[in-house]
């Protein structure tokens, strides 16, 4: 029909209603290629076959009103528009009906995701890591967009070593909503472990636009810079802002490496110094702070 072969769709149609002699559809079709041919009794003649296998086919109404108009049957044609718009506002009305039980099961399903996700933290926390996992997974299935689902899933994911598919995971959420800070710094450090320094990069400098009066992204981004050797300058601005921030040990061991491969070795034993005073038995914080004293 669409590209004109009028006489070749008639053949098919009519095989059609051969196998299927009730096709509403078949017989309205019909009807609308013979009102394009204007061939007004045999598309009358559909529209009412139509009519006959589907007796609430609005279309086939509307065409039976156009072909009585075109044939000067003024009443009939009145008649027939009246019908097309009663079944044409009984179909709005199904429509909407159909809508609400549509998006009563769709709350239902978000319901059901998010007890299953209660339910799977139960299970992790008594140890039982398979169940949990088959629970969540049940749950993104029914809500693909419970970030909380998505990222217990991920979670528990990193936690068995799984890195990629948490990796995947974490994204998948910073997509779905782009504000939650906490899955960009997860792929942003997954990112860093799998040696993904760019999109890593990325998550970082997102995580610090969602969240500038948190050290968190500062001392991520400065500890990438300083891991891959780039940007050493701005890693120990990051570093102090990170400080500034947060005077944790962290941080300050974060600065003391930065300004040990920045050259400052007076700065770098300073700010170890105070990292270890923090923390005594980190081996990290111990290590730096052994490379950078300087030698008897």
């Amino acid at each position: 029909m669409l590209s004109g072969k009028l006489d070749e769709a008639i053949v098919a149609l009519q095989e059609e209603l051969r196998m299927s002699p009730g096709s509403s559809n078949a017989h309205f079709t019909l009807g609308q290629i013979y009102l394009q041919q204007k061939k007004y009794p045999q598309a009358r003649a559909r529209y009412e076959a139509a009519i006959k296998h589907k007796p609430d086919l609005a279309r086939a109404y509307y065409g039976l009103a156009r072909v009585h108009s075109l044939l000067g049957n003024r009443n009939q044609a009145q008649a027939y528009s009246a019908q097309f718009r009663t079944f044409k506002a009984s179909d709005r009305q199904r429509r909407q009906e159909a809508k609400t039980q549509h998006d009563d099961f769709a709350v239902a399903q978000r319901i059901a995701a998010i007890t299953y996700t209660d339910i799977a933290r139960m299970y992790r926390d008594q140890g039982n890591a398979k169940k949990a996992e088959d629970l969540l997974k049940q749950g993104a299935g029914l809500d693909p967009n419970n970030i909380n689902c998505l990222f217990e899933l991920a979670s528990l994911y990193n936690k068995n070593g799984a890195t990629v598919k948490a990796l995947q995971l974490f994204k998948q959420i910073s997509h779905i909503q782009p504000s939650y800070a906490m899955s960009h710094y997860m792929t942003g450090v997954l990112s860093t472990g799998l040696k993904q320094f760019e999109d890593a990069e990325t998550a970082f400098k997102t995580l610090i636009r969602l969240t500038p009066n948190a050290s968190d992204g500062y001392r991520e981004l400065a500890g990438l810079y300083l891991k891959t050797g780039k940007k050493l300058p701005q890693a120990r601005q990051l570093a102090q802002k990170a400080l500034s921030l947060q005077p944790s040990a962290i941080n300050y061991y974060i600065l003391g490496w930065a300004c040990s491969l920045d050259g400052d070795k007076a700065a770098a034993l300073t700010a170890t110094q105070r990292a270890l005073t923090m923390e005594p038995g980190n081996r990290n914080f111990q290590r730096l702070y052994e490379s950078i004293q300087p030698e008897n």
